[in-house]
């Protein structure tokens, strides 16, 4: 029997985007922000699955096998509670993800102010507030491809809604999230697929599985860099900003003794560490850059 692929959120699949600027510092450490989110998530579905299977083959049925582990720990939980939190818990999954993931955003907004020293920022649509992925596509730079245009926008949009949904149950029959899902085409989908090796993401609110956590925080990961990308941070803003720091120009000159070489390692490997992802070309040829700008300008 073929075995079952490792179902990890930071590995592959996904389409690979690369990016060409240096990375914001929220962007760059967006693994470390998911990390405990996608831990928790998948030790506690581990444990959830291990516990059903074993119930189901427990030789004195499911309903005594449960009975009988809940008094051995104490805690008081009935095979239909049991049931019905299995189900419900990719729902929530997605909520977890979404705090997660909006608290990213919300970094991410700060360091593009900061960085590129931008006082004016739209946070309010037409008729309401913006979420922090919105305010990202709003408030994007001209020229280039419009964030809200990307299949990872529409996706990421719609977890959001659907979070609203199960955070705050909607009355009446107005349903967004249904209508955020009714309009992923076809394309869309079959990009998804393509990209994401999905086995059915985005699922209908109704019947969200363990395969949309992994859509949703991969898609995140990917989006973070797009959006990062979008508004082209360059190697003097992040000068400009670390270069202010007295504490980090002081360190750096304490390093190795003070040599020049020391103080430029210093700085190279300081790049890495806050506005990089991964050791590609593009981002050595970036930490290179600052590593001699900040040679030359802060010893």
């Amino acid at each position: 029997m073929a075995q079952r692929p490792k179902e990890n959120w930071r590995s592959p699949p996904g389409p690979g985007f690369a990016a060409k600027y240096p990375l914001f510092p929220a962007v760059a450490q967006i693994d470390k922000t998911l990390g405990k989110t996608g831990q928790f998530i998948l030790v506690n579905e581990l444990a959830i699955r291990e516990l059903n299977l074993v119930a189901q083959n427990s030789s004195t049925g499911i309903e005594a096998h449960m009975k009988s582990v809940a008094t051995r720990h104490g805690i008081n939980v009935s095979l239909s509670e049991f049931t019905e939190v299995s189900t419900e818990l990719p729902r929530w999954y997605t909520v977890l993800v979404f705090t997660a993931v909006d608290r990213i955003f919300r970094l991410l907004i700060k360091d593009i102010r900061k960085y590129k020293q931008l006082p004016s920022w739209t946070t309010h649509g037409i008729k309401r507030p913006l979420s922090a992925l919105e305010q990202l596509a709003a408030n994007q730079p001209s020229g280039q491809k419009r964030l809200d245009k990307y299949v990872e926008f529409q996706v990421l949009q719609y977890y959001r809604l659907l979070r609203n949904e199960i955070v705050h149950p909607p009355r009446g029959s107005n349903r967004p999230a249904v209508s955020a899902h009714e309009a992923l085409t076809d394309t869309t989908l079959a990009y998804l697929k393509s990209n994401y090796q999905t086995r059915g993401a985005p699922n209908l609110p109704s019947a969200i599985t363990f395969d949309d956590f992994f859509l949703h925080v991969r898609a995140a990961r990917e989006f973070a860099m797009v959006i990062s990308d979008a508004y082209q941070l360059t190697v003097d803003e992040i000068l400009h900003i670390d270069g202010a720091s007295a504490a980090l120009v002081r360190k750096a000159r304490n390093a190795g003794g003070g040599r020049e070489r020391d103080f430029r390692n210093f700085f190279y490997d300081h790049y890495f560490k806050r506005y990089q992802r991964w050791n590609d070309a593009a981002a050595i040829a970036h930490a290179n850059n600052f590593a001699d700008q900040a040679l030359r300008v802060l010893r």
